[in-house]
């Protein structure tokens, strides 16, 4: 997803705060401060048709953070998350800690959940995220047909708001102003907003919303995704419509569909999810699939080694990818094998 990577000021005087003082029992969000990260690599002999293949070590969004929170009263509490992104890929890069979700919030029982801070938008939780099953949407088999330009990545001046709902429904809201950057001409106010709606009825659930990004552009993405277990097998599937307006330029849209299956039976599972986009209305032969299959085997509850073959396969006029300086048209392929650590 994309780094914007400036963080709130003063974020680190309300961690100060929130670790002052000793939590009360029984908060429900956060309590007292906690350690928390994973640790996922593979180790991958990926290609771009026409080329030789290489082998590398990759990570797979390895993180570290830290949450706490303190009650308030009865019904409102604060809380912080801070965390950062670990790239154990080694050679100069090796370890360096970049920013992923930063942000501080209050929760009240009567008026709901407010954040502030750098984080990514609920759509893509929602659906995207709950959609690949394998490997936590990340890595090189996560989704790349997405339209990201719509959905934002991780935005860092944003506000989130959950409405105070305690059945199955839950209503989540984002809005983010964009950053500009240097050498590039923007609207006055570059914004992001979007909004997900989730309904969970005992193992399924059905989720959609919209999101939408506006500088000069415009991106728009209107997204529904949904699972359920049938029979063991666990089904999750997504539709979204995507519209793309340029600056001066024409608008254009797209769909795109993807569908996952993963079927655990003791500790191993079997992953499959097949992703068709769509080629833009206006530019021919702009489409692609993705394709994957996956093992893992569940060590223990936190652990796994895992294994996957991932395929981007573009049209003539399509350049959607996981390696850099893929030519229009080519294809990317990956057989990977890695091991996941959460603590």
């Amino acid at each position: 997803m994309s780094n914007r990577t400036t963080l709130f000021p003063g974020i680190y005087a309300c961690l100060a705060a929130v670790l002052a003082t000793p939590v009360m029992a029984g908060e429900p969000v956060f309590g007292e401060p906690t350690l928390y990260g994973r640790i996922n690599a593979t180790v991958e002999r990926a290609r771009i048709s026409g080329s030789n293949a290489e082998t590398e070590l990759v990570d797979n969004a390895s993180r570290l953070g830290m949450r706490a929170g303190k009650a308030l009263s009865d019904e409102t509490s604060v809380m912080i998350q801070l965390e950062g992104r670990i790239r154990p890929e080694g050679d100069h890069t090796g370890w360096i800690l970049n920013p992923r979700d930063n942000w501080v919030g209050i929760r009240n029982e009567t008026l709901g959940t407010l954040r502030l801070g750098r984080m990514e938008g609920p759509l893509y939780h929602a659906t995207y995220d709950e959609t690949s099953m394998h490997n936590h949407d990340s890595g090189r088999s996560s989704d790349k047909l997405l339209w990201e330009d719509a959905t934002g990545g991780r935005m860092t001046k944003s506000v989130y708001y959950r409405a105070p709902l305690s059945g199955p429904v839950k209503i989540e809201l984002l809005h983010a102003f964009l950053d500009k950057d240097d050498g590039k001409q923007h609207a006055s106010s570059p914004r992001h907003d979007e909004f997900a709606v989730t309904y969970e009825f005992g193992e399924s659930r059905i989720a959609g919303g919209y999101a939408e990004s506006r500088d000069l552009d415009v991106n728009k993405a209107w997204t529904v995704g949904a699972s359920t277990t049938i029979k063991g097998f666990v089904l999750a599937g997504l539709i979204e419509r995507a519209q793309s307006l340029p600056d001066g330029g024409t608008s254009s849209h797209r769909n795109y569909a993807r569908v996952a299956v993963k079927y655990p039976f003791g500790k191993h599972e079997l992953h499959a999810n097949y992703g068709v986009a769509g080629s833009w209305s206006g530019s021919q032969d702009s489409g692609a699939t993705q394709s994957t299959l996956g093992y893992n085997y569940n060590l223990t509850e936190k652990t796994k080694i895992y294994g996957y073959f991932t395929r981007i396969k573009n049209d003539a006029n399509a350049s959607y990818s996981f390696l850099e300086h893929t030519p229009t048209g080519a294809s990317n392929t990956s057989l990977a094998l890695g091991v996941s650590h959460n603590f």
